[in-house]
């Protein structure tokens, strides 16, 4: 069964670079309550990020205008904490293990937040005026932080600073949407933990039955990765059903009979592996756009049928 990940536009489809282009980043954790939103101001641009292979946090990086840098994480949190309960935890713990001095320190609440910002005027002997401000968000399920920095800080910037923490907001009761979940599972996927990656996959499939929010192509990528996370994980019944279900909706897209064909070719069926075959190519120029016919000779799933040479014919007419 292919493997490849060509196709599937990973957790950014639904993170990181639908925010460049739309109005709002949501960050989350999987089977977590909860989200932080950010609306990107003009001028920043994100540089990278998304949910850590495991899961358990969610990072992304920024830059914006003037040299300001800005990160933002979520994590799962170890307790219900109110936003200044993870001030004082976590930026009273970078205080005390900071080898920096820490200057103009400001304690306040703002914005649903509760702020840290200080200035390190000079570090290792080299002058920075560096200006940070921490905002910190409880919550019952995930912490966030969002850090604002920027070297040689004027009080002209201080502007800029509050300008985005107006975009961030604290969403307690955030629940993630199929493209959320699609992002997640990918993140899964790509791990090749394709047991865990179905279970969201499956999430995002059921929330986009209910309330469609996928073009197309996306759709088709959806039910593809699902499908196949249940074949690679030894499920073929509900790999088939999935399949069939793509089928049913998208009868010309020659993947979903692709992978029905690998499904059988692991079950070592060459009658119906090649039936499911013949169905694929037929459909051959409806795949995506950037998207090739995957090669049966060279695939794994077709292992046992490749020394014989009526089913290498076979398949060499269809891909005429």
């Amino acid at each position: 069964m292919r493997k490849n990940f060509a196709l599937v536009l990973l957790l950014f489809v639904s993170t990181v670079a639908f925010a460049q282009e739309l109005t709002a980043l949501h960050m989350f954790l999987p089977d977590r309550k909860g989200a932080l939103e950010i609306k990107m101001p003009p001028g920043y641009r994100i540089e990278g990020g998304g949910l850590r292979p495991d899961g358990k946090q969610f990072k992304i990086s920024a830059t914006g205008p003037n040299g300001v840098y800005m990160t933002a994480f979520v994590e799962i949190a170890p307790h219900p904490g109110t936003n200044a309960q993870v001030r004082d935890e976590w930026y009273g713990g970078m205080k005390k293990n900071s080898k920096m001095k820490i200057d103009d320190e400001k304690i306040v609440e703002s914005n649903g937040a509760a702020v840290a910002e200080y200035t390190v005027h000079e570090f290792q002997g080299v002058r920075a005026e560096q200006r940070s401000l921490h905002a910190y968000y409880g919550g019952d399920e995930i912490w966030s932080e969002v850090h604002i920095s920027k070297v040689s800080f004027t009080p002209r910037d201080e502007k800029m600073f509050e300008d985005f923490l107006l975009s961030v907001r604290s969403l307690p009761d955030y629940a993630l949407n199929a493209r959320d979940e699609f992002g997640v599972a990918s993140t899964f996927y790509q791990k090749q933990d394709y047991k865990t990656a179905a279970v969201h996959y499956q999430k995002a499939l059921d929330l986009e039955k209910q309330e469609p929010i996928f073009d197309q192509r996306l759709s088709r990528v959806l039910i593809d990765q699902l499908g196949m996370s249940y074949g690679i994980s030894g499920d073929w019944a509900k790999s088939k059903e999935v399949l069939e279900y793509g089928i049913s909706r998208d009868p010309g897209y020659p993947i979903f009979y692709y992978n029905i064909a690998c499904g059988y070719g692991e079950q070592k069926d060459q009658t119906n592996a090649l039936v499911f075959l013949k169905k694929a190519f037929e459909r051959k120029k409806n795949v995506n756009k950037g998207e090739r016919m995957p090669d049966p000779l060279t695939d794994d799933s077709f292992r046992n049928f490749v020394s014989d040479p009526a089913f290498v014919k076979e398949v060499k007419a269809m891909q005429q």
